[in-house]
């Protein structure tokens, strides 16, 4: 099976911590706190100029999408 990079950086982070990566391929906070438990959309749509918002339902992961908003908005 292959791995991408952002899998790769979800395990890394996770290992780092002592904690179970975030296995969902939907999530795309590297950062995910929830492990195999998460639950959230597809975060990446966020570069995409679109808001998932009412798709990101874990905590670490709706605080990630607060500031990915926030740069968004910065940068415009």
């Amino acid at each position: 099976m292959t791995t991408t990079p952002l899998q790769e950086r979800k395990k890394a982070f996770a290992t780092a911590r002592s904690i179970e990566p975030c296995v969902n391929a939907a999530c795309g906070y590297e950062e995910c706190e929830c492990g195999p438990a998460c639950e959230c959309g597809d975060v990446a749509l966020a570069g995409e100029g679109r808001d998932p918002s009412t798709r990101v339902t874990c905590e670490p992961c709706v605080e990630f999408m607060k500031r990915s908003r926030k740069r968004l908005e910065e940068s415009t």
